[in-house]
Parts: C-alpha cells; structure tokens; sequence
C-alpha cells in the first residue's frame, strides 16, 4: 500500500514509472568490463597463492572462465571456471573467478571471458604478479572516500545547481575531484604491489544529488570501475565496506520494494567485491585478513556487527534494514582470535597494519564512542602497528597513542599509531579542484563551513593551544598514502599530492626488536627463535620528535585560524 502511493506521488511529479529504472538496461554486451583483482589462497606458510578475478557484464553469460599463462602473447594453457551472479533485475552480470596454487613472485597473463556454446568473447590481455616469499619489503598506495570523475564531468539534473549551492553551503566546496587521485594511483602502479581503498568506492549513493530523478546508482558504481580498471585488472585491489556501500539512496529505491531490498545492506559491495575471507577463518566478506611480505593485514568491519556500530541494525539512511552479517559477538571474537594469532606469529611478520573506514583519533577522541569501545583494547592488547582508515576527507596522523595518552616519538612505540591517508576527492569533499599541474593551496577554515562547524561542535575552540597532544599532523590537499614495509625494523608512511607527487608528509615508526614492540623478556610472550636469522637491516634513525611535530602543528593552526577570522571580518564588512 505504500509502495502504491509512493509510485502514484512519483508518477505525477516525473511522468514516469520507477520500472523505467528496473528494465532500464544499457547494453546486452557480454564483453568483460570493471576487470578487478584480489588475493587469494593461502599456503602452509600464510600468504596468499593466487587471485580472484571479478568483472562485469551488461549481457547474460553462461560459462565464465579465466584463460591464463606465462606468457603475453599465448597460448594460455590454463583455464578456470567461475560463477556469476545478479543482485538487480535487467541490471547485469557479475562474475568471479578463483586461481590458486601459483608460483610464488611469478607474473601471469590472462584473459576473462566467456566460453559459450555458441562462441567466446574475452576481454584484452591483463597480468599481475603472485606475491613473493614473505621476506622481501614490498609498498602498497592506500585512500578512502575516492569519488567518481568530478563535479564539472557529472550529469547534471533538473535540480544540479540548487543542490549544487546546498553542497556549496555544507562543506564550504561548490566543486570536487577525484581526477587527481586516481592518476596518481595509476603513476604509482609500478611502484607498489597492491591497493587498498578504505570505503566509500566511487559515491554511488550519491548519484541522487547529480540527477535526483533518474536512477543512476548502478551506472556511477559501474563507471567508477571501468574507470579504474586501468589499474585494478594489474594489482591486488583490497577493500573494506564504507557507510556509502550500504544502500542505494535514489527515489527510485525509495518508491520501490523490490529495487529498495535489492540494493540494501551491502549487497552491491559483497556481490561486486571478493576479498580473502574463507583464507582467513572469516564467515562472510565484510571482514578478513591476509599476510603479504613481513606484515600482517586485517580488514576492519566498521559499518556492522558490533554493539553501537553505525550501520548495526539501520543503513546509511537511517531506516533500511541493515546489519546482522554474522551472529551476536561474532565479528569481535574473529577479531580477537586474529590479531592474537598474527601477534604469535611476530617471528614470521612482525608488522601488524589494521584498515577500516572509520576513525578511532581525527580532531578528537570520544572514549564512549562504539568503535573506539569495540577495537581500541584488542589493538593495544595485541601490539597493532597502525590503524589505516577514511571517513573524514582529510589527512591525520598521530603520535603512538591509547585511550588519549601518548609517546613523544615513532621509535619502538608501545602504543598504536593512527592515520586517515587524506582527501581522494569525492562529491563530499571539503577541497577546491585547483589545477591538476599544480598543488592546491591549504584551504581555510572559513566560518559556519563544513569543518569549521564541526571543530566547534566537537568542542575544539580553535586555539592551537587545544590542539591535542596525540595529534601530530594533518592537511587538506587531494592526497594519496604510500605505505613502505622496508623490514623487520623499519615502516614509513609516506603522503604525496595527488597533482604531482611531492610529498605532503612522512614519517616511519622504528622498533629495535625483529618479533614485534619491546624485546622477549618484557612479558609479552614474544617467542624466542631455535634457529639463527639474518641480523636485522639497521633502523632508521627516528624522526621529529612529538614536541616539534606539535609546534609545526600549532603554526599551521594558527594561520588557518586567523584566515578564517580574516574572512569573517570581510563577510561582516560586506
């Protein structure tokens, strides 16, 4: 009965039927797009031993398969099958399929496709290369809340410019660009051996503040894809869910039930994406882990499926069905028992790198806060190194810190380190899109914008005296993270603009001892080795210390803050 009105008010504000969405198919094209990697496998040692292939299909097919082999130019003299699988009516295909048992640091070619009975249609000849043995240093690139193309390339609706002001009066930024960032990724490509993207892939929810009266949800998160497949069909490319992967937003999904419950509670983001979680004791996709080189990687669950959690039992919406991947304490017991084998195992990697969307540490500390109640215990009690994650459109790291104390520098931390790898560009950005030859100019904090509202909301008076101790820097250009796992002794985070590449900020936590923080005796239970290893490379020396990172900090607040009094007073004067 609702769904009736609902379609009855839509009809005679559009002229037009939301079933104009549901059979709205673009193309009956069997042709491989959105090509995307992930690890998989695992051997008796803990790393993964091949990949897992997804793409997609606009048309229907049967039989899809993965041709691969040594060489660029064939014959290809393996084959995989895979499975497909439909989440939206009429919307397309999307098929994975499993490799596993490949030679270690060997690179592979291969080709996706179908073999039907009435022919075969392949996509173009991709590669990717198998990680290694598990001893050598190895980097990977890392951002969250990457958006699609940008603000001057996306549709523009009936009601664009009016909400186009909203957006511009919301966040103090009437146009964004995620162009930068994903070029930057692309110059990086040879550079690293994975990628990872910390939620928020592409804003399809947003489609609904580009063109609110048509049904593009599908279309931005297959664009966004194909646009990056210049990148994902090459390298392992991780993900983790975002608050923006839980449901579709369009008035379409609003007015219709059965696009409504096809595209809730992450459907879209488990059926597109495969990550390694049956390899990791994992019961389901929305969280995992896997070993690559000296470290340890853990998929972090920030949505769903522990007490409080923003998605726990509601959508991004706030009144969509959502939550309930695993049983009650689940995903938390997994947790634990994970991070609790990796610490065991700091003999073999003795790095341990968390990534999730959300933040435990940004401007401020909220000890009551869900997840900081949820993980922040688990990863002081088993010596995490670093907490990757996204969610606020901006650059922070901080000092090695638990519960709100901290130490002053990154040499043999006994504490974990935080930091959300900056702004990628998206429809919510806070930034200005400059020029893409140039470096953008740190933006101010103006007031009544996005950010200045929020600081003084979260009680945050703007004076660099109230800068938190704990907080060691943070900056507001488009940017992508670096991560160098050099060795046993060595981590370095590097952040680079997505303009050029200079680099914006870096840092590296050092540690003496190759099993992991502190040394055997100190009570940890770090295990002692049997047999004689290769002494450890020499640590780095270590960085700024804390005091002169929160001096630097102070400065930069200070000038951002009498910017923004400046531009009150020349809004007054106006």
């Amino acid at each position: 009965m609702v769904d009736s009105f609902l379609w009855l008010v839509y009809f005679l504000i559009l002229g037009t039927s939301p079933l104009d969405a549901v059979n709205g198919v673009h193309s009956q094209s069997k042709v491989p797009t959105q090509v995307h990697l992930a690890y998989a496998g695992r051997n008796a040692d803990g790393y993964p031993t091949g990949m897992r292939v997804a793409w997609f299909t606009y048309g229907r097919v049967t039989h899809p398969v993965v041709e691969y082999g040594l060489s660029e130019d064939g014959p290809f003299p393996y084959v995989k099958k895979g499975v497909s699988n439909v989440y939206l009516k009429n919307h397309g295909q999307h098929h994975v399929v499993t490799i596993t048992g490949l030679k270690p640091g060997t690179k592979y070619y291969y080709r996706c496709g179908n073999r039907g009975l009435k022919g075969q249609i392949f996509s173009e000849v991709f590669n990717f290369r198998t990680p290694g043995t598990g001893t050598e240093g190895f980097k990977l690139s890392v951002v969250g809340d990457h958006g699609y193309l940008s603000s001057h390339q996306r549709d523009r609706g009936t009601m664009s410019y009016f909400l186009q002001v909203v957006q511009f009066l919301a966040t103090s930024a009437g146009h964004w660009d995620a162009r930068y960032t994903r070029e930057r990724l692309v110059a990086l490509k040879d550079e690293v051996q994975f990628f990872w993207l910390l939620g928020d892939i592409g804003y399809a929810d947003d489609a609904l503040l580009h063109t609110p009266f048509k049904f593009r949800y599908e279309d931005i998160y297959n664009g966004y894809m194909t646009w990056m497949q210049e990148l994902t069909a090459y390298q392992a490319f991780q993900v983790v869910p975002g608050n923006h992967e839980s449901e579709c937003h369009s008035l379409h999904c609003l007015v219709n039930s059965e696009m409504r419950n096809s595209l809730r509670n992450f459907t879209a983001y488990n059926a597109r994406f495969h990550m390694p979680y049956a390899e990791s004791d994992s019961s389901n996709n929305m969280w995992y882990s896997f070993n690559y080189g000296l470290a340890h990687f853990v998929g972090l669950n920030t949505e769903t499926d522990f007490p409080g959690a923003a998605e726990e039992t509601r959508g991004d919406s706030g009144f969509i069905p959502a939550g309930g991947f695993g049983r009650k304490g689940e995903f938390l017991e997994w947790l634990e028992a994970d991070l609790a084998k990796a610490d065991a195992e700091r003999h073999l990697r003795p790095w341990v790198i968390v990534g999730g969307h959300r933040p435990l540490y940004e401007w401020i500390y909220l000890e009551d806060d869900p997840l900081v109640k949820a993980v922040e215990d688990l990863f002081m009690k088993y010596h995490v190194d670093m907490y990757l994650c996204g969610h606020k459109h901006t650059y922070f790291r901080t000092l090695p810190v638990y519960r709100g104390e901290f130490e002053p520098d990154y040499h043999n931390p006994s504490m974990p380190v935080y930091v959300i790898p900056g702004s990628a560009g998206n429809d919510e950005s806070i930034l200005k899109p400059g020029s893409i030859d140039s470096k953008e100019e740190l933006q101010p904090m103006m007031p009544f914008s996005y950010r200045y509202r929020r600081a003084v909301t979260q009680g945050w008076r703007l004076a660099s005296a109230e800068v938190p101790g704990w907080l060691a820097a943070t900056d507001d250009h488009y940017s992508v993270g670096t991560l160098h796992v050099a060795n046993r002794t060595t981590l370095t985070f590097t952040l680079v603009a997505s303009s050029d590449g200079s680099i914006i900020d870096e840092f590296s936590i050092t540690k003496e001892d190759k099993y992991g923080r502190g040394t055997p005796s100190d009570g940890r239970g770090y295990p002692e080795l049997t047999t004689e290893e290769p002494a450890p490379a020499p640590a780095a020396a270590p960085g700024p210390t804390g005091e002169e990172e929160r001096e630097k900090f102070a400065e930069k607040v200070a000038k951002i803050v009498v910017a923004g009094q400046e531009g009150a007073t020349a809004t007054a004067t106006v």
